[in-house]
Formats: C-alpha cells, structure tokens, sequence
C-alpha cells in the first residue's frame, strides 16, 4: 500500500499496482500578478493563479480553501486567520530569504510545510548595502538630493557644511551585525574598497573570519561600539519562533540602548529587515546626531511613505522602497525556485 501524495492534496492510498490518474495542483500567489514563469515551470502539473492582492482580505474564500500550494512575497502577511482560510493547504513558499511574514508554528500545527528561498538576490542586496554604506560615507546620496532642493555648492566650506559626515573610506570600519550569504558578499566587496572589516555573528563557526581576512567580535557591544558604519544582515524572528533555534535577532535588535553603544557620528544600513530597527529610537538619534546619517532600505511599515511613522521628519535619513534585492535577472531566478 502506498501513499501516492498528501492527504492534505486528496489524493489517497492504493492496493493494486497502478497509480491513480495525477490530479491537477493548485499553485497561488498571493500578492503578484505577472505569472509566465511560474506557468512555464508548473503547467500542466498544476493550475496558477497570481491573485495580486495587496491584503488577506482581498483574496477570495474559495480560491485560498481549493490552493494546494500558496506562495508570498513581503506584502501580506500569513496569520492564524488567514491559515484557517488555507483549509487544502501542504506548502507555503515565501518567496524571499526569511520567514518574517508568515507564523511559521501556526503553519506547522496545520500541517502545512514553509519553505523559502535563501540565495535568489545575494548579489543585489550586498551590491545595494555597499551602495548605501559608500553614498553615505562620500556624501553623494545626500548632496544629490540637496542639489535637487535648490542648494548650490561653493568650495569647500560649504561641502563641509552641507554634508559633515563625509570621511575617507580606506582606514574606516564597517560593522557588519550577521555575515551569513549577503553579510559574506558585503565583506568581501567592502574590503576591496579599502574598509576595515569586523562583524558580529554568534551564530558562526569558527574560522570564517580567518577565511574571509576580517575581524570577529565576540559580543554585539564590541562591535557597535568600534564600528564607523554598521550595516544589518541579520534575519528577524519569525511570528512564532525562537530568536536562537532559528539563528535570527528579535524585533527591535537596535533600539535606543543599542544607538547609545555605538560612536557619536556613526553611519547606518540596513538592507535586512524593518522590525531590527526601533524607528523611534533611530529618529531621536538622528535628531541628536548621534547617529549621523542612515540609509534604509526596509522599514516597520511597508510600502514605506515619506512623510509617514517615526522616521518621517528625521534629519539625514536616506530610504529606499525595499528594493536592495531586485533585478530582472534576481526575480526571475527567485520565481524559478520558488
């Protein structure tokens, strides 16, 4: 007797030796809408429907209680409630490196099976925070939106005025909090420019600084105190889970305890998660110039407003719309795995 696939799916055991007829899968996505790769991959195994919902509340019942499969990106996030409505559900695939968006224990007490895919955008994102820690440090993303708002550069003087945490990159440490994939890649391209690189990552083996030629530091206190600029490349705890049997950092990792640790003037990143950063804390920070300037490319509230939350009238504070890990060719590749 065999059993030819979940239950969850209907499909079911049999006694003689032939296999049932392979039924057709149901794959979602909940919040695209573009699904020629998808369709390319799956069909005719199974049907795809990109239901583009930018909420839980827009997707319709019965669509969610027939999906053998749902897939989703950042925008909505996978709760008890939304569970209860995935009643035919075996697998939820995020489509991205964590798993911050879905209640992975509430998913394991139904019985659905949460996968992501960690290595689709390591190139972009560790090009993006590198991005950001260098216009940070030269200057050029804040004289460029300075430029933008009328100001006009004259000498020296007025450089130094407009823009006073420029520094000299070679010399200068980078912190970098977690060198998993992306914090590995950001070193390796940071030292190349000349950084001195250190980083904090209590989850790592022993002997990776040795291979990569960078400094350890053994608590985060060490590291934050030390750094010129930290950069965040640590995953966030699940809903659910455990920060240490999960290898991630609790929601508000930096918070205003944090912020006072490390140099007055010091530089931030973060190309990780939104909810490491406690944005009040951060904006108080930036205010006091305490922390000099940051960039941004995630945020506790998504899609990210100018204007809008804690960060929305803080000094030098430079954001982006959580962009660091696209390009056609990391999308793509993500879809593919997913």
């Amino acid at each position: 007797r065999r059993l030819t696939a979940p239950r969850r799916a209907g499909w079911r055991l049999t006694d003689d030796g032939v296999d049932p007829p392979r039924p057709v899968m149901s794959y979602i996505c909940l919040d695209a809408t573009d699904g020629e790769v998808e369709r390319a991959i799956l069909e005719p195994l199974a049907t795809v429907r990109m239901l583009g919902a930018k909420s839980a509340a827009e997707c319709r019942d019965d669509i969610l209680a027939a999906a053998d499969v749902a897939a989703v990106w950042h925008t909505i996030r996978v709760d008890e409630k939304l569970l209860q409505r995935l009643t035919r559900c075996c697998a939820i695939v995020r489509m991205g490196v964590g798993y911050d968006n879905v209640d992975v224990a509430a998913a394991g007490a139904h019985g659905i099976a949460v996968c992501n895919i960690p290595d689709y955008g390591t190139e972009e994102v560790a090009d993006s925070a590198l991005a950001m820690v260098l216009g940070l440090f030269r200057g050029t993303l804040a004289s460029a939106t300075k430029l933008e708002q009328g100001a006009s550069f004259h000498g020296a003087d007025t450089i130094a005025a407009a823009v006073p945490y420029i520094r000299r990159v070679r010399g200068s440490r980078l912190g970098l909090i977690g060198v998993g994939r992306i914090g590995t890649a950001v070193a390796v391209r940071a030292k190349a420019c000349g950084f001195d690189v250190a980083f904090f990552d209590p989850y790592l083996k022993d002997g990776v600084d040795k291979a990569l030629g960078i400094q350890r530091e053994l608590t985060l206190d060490a590291l934050l105190a030390s750094a010129d600029c930290v950069s965040l490349h640590c995953n966030c705890v699940a809903a659910g889970a455990e920060p240490v049997s999960s290898e991630a950092a609790p929601e508000r990792y930096i918070d205003a305890a944090a912020l006072a640790k490390m140099k007055r003037g010091v530089l931030l990143v973060n190309t990780a998660r939104g909810e490491l950063i406690d944005e009040v804390a951060l904006a108080d920070a930036l205010s006091s110039g305490h922390v000099a300037a940051a960039a941004l490319d995630v945020h506790c509230d998504e899609p990210y407003q100018r204007g809008v939350g804690p960060l929305g009238e803080a000094p030098n504070c430079v954001c982006t719309p959580h962009l660091a890990w696209y390009s056609p060719e990391s999308r793509a590749e993500m879809r593919a795995k997913g």
